[in-house]
């Protein structure tokens, strides 16, 4: 028998996986045929995702024959000396079981302690990334596992950050992808890509860092506009007059106001008067200047 590679393996993982979700289950049948005719070893199971790949294969393929071929690979890999123990399960279907719900998405690693629930939910996180990463569907295979990984590890910082809280995870990955989608923030997958932009530091940025630059100034803009109509001195109400004369500037453009020193609208009121030209104010008690 042929013996492949670690990362020949997981390439074809990742087309499994792909071919999986497009429905096309021919080129699937002759993957799973090189697979049949392939030695693999632990360390090639335990470092890749084939076992889980072939799992959900197994669960919701449409088509006996390949679910057949699946089921069958996973037994011999179960009973060759080379995997060790690594599918101890008596039978294929408990084994089946114990993959989909104890393999870590972020790691590819076996993880008992993980209920299937949360599992399911960060292979979902993880698809979606995947796709916001990838705006080219017809990627090619080796682009597709980097792609995959980077998506992986993302995932795992953002589940690390707020592994307690899920309504916080949840809330985390709807915004790395509405950002990633927005086609006015580029940098980010760009930066993702080239590793400027470290997956950890992705992971930890709020919603504002990750916004583009237009929306940055956008946002500027509008925050001193704000703050420029909140510090514009308000006018003097009252009524105009011109029957009035500004002691500063001998202006007689002014403008009166009356305001009640209490409650009562009996008490006396206070009589206010300002310049409309220089600003100077005085109320009538004996014109006493403020």
């Amino acid at each position: 028998m042929e013996y492949m590679d670690l990362q020949e393996i997981t390439r074809y993982a990742t087309r499994i996986e792909k071919l999986h979700k497009d429905g096309n289950y021919e080129d699937i049948s002759s993957l799973l045929t090189d697979l049949c005719n392939t030695t693999v070893v632990l360390s090639q199971l335990q470092n890749t995702a084939i076992v889980q790949t072939l799992c959900q294969l197994v669960k919701s393929c449409p088509v006996a024959a390949v679910r057949k071929t699946a089921k069958d690979l996973l037994s011999k890999w179960k009973q060759h000396p080379h995997t060790g123990n690594i599918l101890e399960p008596d039978n294929v279907n408990q084994e089946l079981t114990s993959q989909a719900s104890g393999f870590s998405v972020a790691s590819g690693h076996y993880n008992g302690e993980e209920d299937s629930g949360s599992t399911n939910l960060r292979a979902k996180c993880v698809e979606l990334l995947l796709r916001a990463l990838t705006p080219d569907q017809e990627a090619d295979v080796e682009a597709t596992t980097q792609l995959s990984t980077l998506a992986h590890t993302i995932e795992k910082h953002i589940h690390a950050l707020h592994s307690q809280n899920q309504l916080k995870y949840k809330s985390c990955v709807r915004s790395k992808l509405a950002n990633l989608k927005n086609p006015k923030s580029p940098h980010l997958r760009q930066g993702l890509l080239t590793g400027a932009l470290p997956p950890e530091v992705f992971a930890r940025m709020s919603s504002k860092e990750m916004a583009g630059e237009e929306l940055q100034q956008l946002r500027e803009g509008y925050t001193a506009a704000g703050i420029s109509e909140h510090q514009l001195p308000c006018g003097p109400g009252g009524m105009r007059t011109t029957k009035v004369r500004c002691r500063r500037c001998e202006a007689m453009d002014c403008t009166v106001t009356q305001v009640c020193r209490g409650t009562n609208t009996d008490e006396e009121v206070v009589t206010f008067v300002t310049c409309a030209g220089c600003g100077e104010q005085w109320y009538h008690s004996r014109w006493v200047c403020l």
